[in-house]
C-alpha cells in the first residue's frame, strides 16, 4: 500500500514539474495571448474607425450668443441641411456654420421644433459635404458603447469625442412648460458632454447617427433618438413645420419586453407587438379619447403598431381624426376622437 502511495505522489510531482516548465516556457506569441490582445486592439480600432468616419459630418454652430454643434443630415445638391438644438440658435440674428475643412458659411434657419429642441439649418457651400447616415436607435441596448461627437465650447475648430455606455435606450422624461405637458423619450448614456457639444451627434460603433445630443443632467447625457429626429427633419425640410400631436402617454415597446416584464404587467407571453401604456397625462389627448394605463396600443388610424418606430410614424402622420385600437384586459376595443 505504501509503495502505491509513493508511486502516485511521484507521478503527481513529475506532472506538476512538467506543467510548470510548459507554462514558464510558453512563447509570447501564444494564440490565447494574441486573442486577448486582439480584443483590446479590435475594440480600440472600432472606436477610432467609427469616430473618423463620422467626424467630417460634425460642424460648429456659432451665434452672437455662443457656440454649439451640429450634424449634417442631408446633402442635397447645393443645399446642405444641418440638425442642431433649438436652444443653440434661439434668439440668434446671425448664425455661422464651420465645416470640417474650416470653411465658414452663413446659415439660414429652415425650421424648428421647440418641444423636441431641434432646429434645422441650411447652407450652400458649393461643393460636396458628407451627410451622416441614420442608424436605428430602437436597436440600442443597455450597456452598448456609443460615442458623442461635438465641438468644444469657444473652440469652433476643435472637435471632441466622448465615450459612453447606454444607460437606458428610451428614458421617458415628463415635461410641463409653456408649450404643454408631455413626455420626451430620450436616449440616456453616461457620455460626458462638455459645453458646446449640444446639437452634436451620438453615434453607434458602426459610425451611424443614433441620436442628437440635447442635454446633460446628474452625470448623465440625453439625446433625441435618430428615428424621431429623421421624422422631424424631413417634416421641416419638406413643409417648414412639424405635424405632430402630443398624445400624452408614457409607453413601452412590447417587442422589447422580457417575459418576466410581460407577466408582471399582465400581458400574454405571445404578445410581441404594440405600445404598452404605463401612464396617461391628465388633460391630454390620450385621456380625452379614453386611453388608460394598462392599455396596449395595437393600431393607430388603421396602421398596425408593430414597434416604437411605427408608433412614431403614426403620431407624425395622423390628421385631426384619430382612431386607436387598444388591447384592454385581453379584449380589442376601438377608441375614437378628434384633435
Amino acid at each position: 500500500m505504501k509503495k502505491i502511495v509513493v508511486v502516485l505522489l511521484t507521478v503527481l510531482v513529475i506532472w506538476n514539474i512538467i506543467l510548470s516548465v510548459e507554462l514558464f516556457n510558453r512563447p509570447t506569441g501564444d494564440p490565447q495571448i494574441n486573442i486577448n490582445q486582439y480584443n483590446v486592439d479590435g475594440f480600440s480600432t472600432d472606436l477610432t474607425v467609427a469616430a473618423a468616419s463620422s467626424m467630417s459630418s460634425i460642424v460648429s454652430v456659432k451665434t452672437e450668443n455662443g457656440f454649439g454643434s451640429g450634424v449634417v443630415v442631408i446633402a442635397d445638391g447645393q443645399a446642405v441641411y444641418i440638425a442642431t438644438n433649438y436652444h443653440v440658435i434661439e434668439n440668434a440674428s446671425q448664425i455661422k456654420v464651420s465645416l470640417d475643412n474650416f470653411d465658414e458659411f452663413g446659415a439660414a434657419v429652415v425650421g424648428y421644433d421647440i418641444k423636441r429642441d431641434v432646429a434645422v439649418l441650411m447652407i450652400e457651400p458649393g461643393y460636396t459635404v458628407k451627410a451622416l447616415n441614420y442608424g436605428d436607435a430602437t436597436l440600442l441596448k443597455r450597456g452598448e458603447f456609443v460615442l458623442a461627437l461635438g465641438v468644444q465650447n469657444g473652440q469652433e475648430l476643435s472637435k471632441t469625442v466622448r465615450l459612453g455606455l447606454i444607460s437606458d435606450p428610451k428614458r421617458s422624461i415628463e415635461v410641463n412648460d409653456n408649450s404643454g405637458h408631455y413626455y420626451l423619450d430620450l436616449i440616456e448614456s453616461d457620455a460626458d458632454l462638455s459645453a458646446g457639444m449640444s446639437g452634436g451627434a451620438l453615434i453607434n460603433m458602426s459610425g451611424e447617427l443614433v441620436g442628437l445630443c440635447t442635454m446633460s443632467q446628474d452625470n448623465q447625457s440625453y439625446a433625441l433618438p435618430a428615428n424621431e429626429l429623421k421624422l422631424i427633419v424631413n417634416d421641416i425640410v419638406i413643409s417648414q413645420n412639424v405635424s405632430r400631436y402630443e398624445l400624452g402617454i408614457k409607453g413601452y415597446d412590447v417587442a422589447n419586453m422580457t417575459n418576466y416584464q410581460k407577466i408582471a404587467l399582465g400581458l400574454d407571453l405571445q404578445d410581441v407587438e404594440g405600445i404598452y401604456v404605463s401612464e396617461v397625462i391628465t388633460g391630454s389627448l390620450a385621456e380625452s379619447i379614453g386611453l388608460k394605463a394598462g392599455d396596449c396600443i395595437m393600431a393607430i388610424n388603421g396602421s398596425s403598431i408593430t414597434g416604437y418606430d411605427r408608433y412614431l410614424e403614426a403620431i407624425y402622420s395622423f390628421d385631426e381624426d384619430l382612431m386607436i385600437s387598444v388591447l384592454r384586459n385581453g379584449v380589442l376595443i376601438e377608441l375614437k376622437g378628434a384633435v
